[in-house]
């Protein structure tokens, strides 16, 4: 390993009761100008290069009977709608243009054989167009009452916004207006640097919480963007999860260890739909080298990154290991910002800290020496109040690196950072902070990676520093050598602050040496939450 840790800094120096078989309506609200209402003596105008605002239009009954049908309209409108949740107004051209609307209605049948993803044309003569999708409510009680709808709005391919908004089915109670939040969403919108695939993973309307739909998008013509598709996961979900990754540390010193890690693999492998598949290999195609990925997951438990891929014949023939991914959380009930592409940095913050008895943490001292003399980290001791203070601030530090022990448990009672004297830091007491100066956090603690629900919601260790202002977060899903942790650390650093590789990128080179020659699996151990692409400007 060491040997190849040296070869990866070498390169860094380089809707009721209407007819069902009905079509839906494909035209859309126009109006027209007389020709004899133009001047002739007017000079022709210039031709418009600048843009305008919108807001994405889902308009819809906030109830319907089960078995209900009802009229869902998509597209722009002059002024927010009631009850739909969006950023704040879409910026679009004032000239001509054609809108993308990609609609997801888990548990609601679409009518007439209409599609979900509608081609609206826009103009200055129309500006605020819109279509028409009928839907009915299924009746189904393994369904919830209240139904979110999602849409994609998209112009040429570039998406603009989304818009969700929900629909009761039965004598349910309908939401509040939802509150409108100013931040992108989950998807970057700078053409600059758009990953070559972008992936997201949305809940279903199942009671159960089992169902998940891939979108997905990308800038290569080849590839362009999908449609909603549904995938089924089982309930046992979080309980399997955690099964197989204690399979893995079980089996750190077994020769069975490859096998079982293929395994894993094909497992996660199969959850993940066809179509997504597809785009992937297309996307592979499409691009020399290694492309890069944005995995935008509502799923906190199944780690993407391992899925075995079907068509690849590369050592190791992995997802994580075949592409420059980065994970990043999408919530479904609020508005996820998309993730920063460039970082400037220009203080850090190590946590370690002297364990008592066997649980003392040698090559970790070691770590956190070598960082404090080639960055001027300062040492925080690895203790509750400590660590809290600089979360808030003190000392100052927009990198944050922890060489400490670190476990995941479920039920929340010794779940988080492990402390010198014996006690856990909790995520939901990091969430606590609200609003840290961290940017960047490197969680070398064993199973902080790992992420649960908590009220329907994403929650875990790096959630909670990403809640809090975090951009970047590494972290491991199980249980680490110590020594390949460190020498990890030691070739990261070097290799992100020269601001031509991003820690996806360190990372899917990393993932690529061998697990029989390394203990623990290390090199698969590690997940990135970020940018794909991002770039690290270290300026001390």
């Amino acid at each position: 390993m060491a040997k190849v840790l040296a070869r990866l800094l070498a390169l860094v120096h380089r809707d009721t009761d209407l007819d069902e078989t009905e079509a839906a309506p494909d035209a859309t609200v126009a109006e027209t100008f007389p020709e004899d209402r133009i001047l002739e003596s007017a000079p022709a105008p210039e031709p418009s290069t600048g843009t305008r605002t919108a807001y994405a239009r889902l308009d819809a009954p906030d109830r319907v009977a089960p078995g209900g049908v009802f009229e869902l309209d998509v597209g722009l409108a002059e002024s927010p709608g009631r009850g739909v949740t969006s950023p704040q107004p879409l910026s679009v051209p004032d000239t001509e243009f054609t809108l993308t609307v990609t609609v997801s209605a888990d548990g609601f049948e679409v009518l007439g054989g209409a599609s979900l993803v509608r081609t609206i044309a826009v103009n200055p003569d129309d500006p605020y167009p819109y279509d028409v999708i009928r839907l009915r409510a299924i009746d189904d009680v393994a369904l919830t009452p209240a139904r979110s709808i999602l849409a994609v709005y998209a112009i040429e391919g570039r998406t603009i916004g989304i818009a969700t908004r929900s629909v009761v089915v039965g004598d349910g109670a309908v939401p509040a207006e939802p509150e409108r939040a100013g931040v992108d969403w989950v998807l970057p919108t700078d053409p600059d640097t758009r990953p070559d695939l972008e992936l997201v993973v949305t809940p279903g309307n199942d009671i159960g919480g089992q169902r998940l739909f891939w979108y997905f998008r990308s800038p290569h013509p080849t590839v362009g963007d999908g449609s909603f598709v549904a995938a089924d996961l089982p309930v046992t979900v979080a309980t399997t999860v955690r099964q197989l990754l204690n399979g893995v540390e079980d089996r750190t010193t077994l020769d069975d260890l490859p096998y079982y890690l293929r395994g894993v693999g094909q497992r996660i492998a199969d959850a993940i739909p066809d179509p997504v598949w597809q785009a992937l290999k297309a996307t592979a195609d499409a691009v020399e080298g290694p492309p890069s990925v944005l995995l935008a997951s509502a799923d906190p438990y199944i780690p993407w990154e391992l899925a075995r891929i079907p068509w690849c014949h590369d050592d190791p023939p992995l997802l994580g290991a075949q592409t420059v991914i980065g994970r990043w959380p999408y919530l479904a009930n609020g508005r996820s910002p998309a993730p920063a592409p460039r970082l400037e940095l220009d203080s850090m913050a190590v946590v370690f800290g002297e364990y008592s008895g066997g649980e003392n943490l040698e090559e970790a001292a070691r770590e956190a020496a070598h960082l404090r003399a080639h960055y001027a980290a300062q040492p925080v001791d690895a203790r509750m109040r400590d660590i809290l203070r600089c979360l808030d601030g003190t000392p100052r530090a927009d990198a944050l690196h922890l060489a400490v022990h670190g476990n995941f448990d479920p039920t929340g009672m010794r779940d988080g950072i492990y402390l010198v004297d014996g006690n856990y830091l909790s995520p939901v007491s990091v969430e606590g902070v609200e609003s840290s100066p961290i940017r960047l956090a490197f969680l070398n603690a064993c199973q902080l990676a790992q992420g649960r629900e908590v009220f329907g919601i994403y929650a875990g260790m790096a959630f909670a520093l990403l809640n809090i202002g975090a951009e970047a977060v590494v972290a491991p899903l199980w249980k680490v050598n110590d020594t390949a942790a460190r020498e990890l650390a030691a070739a990261f650093y070097p290799a992100l602050f020269t601001d031509v590789r991003s820690p996806a990128e360190f990372l899917r080179e990393f993932r690529c040496l061998s697990v029989e020659t390394n203990p623990a699996a290390t090199p698969l151990a590690y997940i990135y939450f970020g940018h794909p692409l991002l770039r690290v400007k270290w300026i001390p």
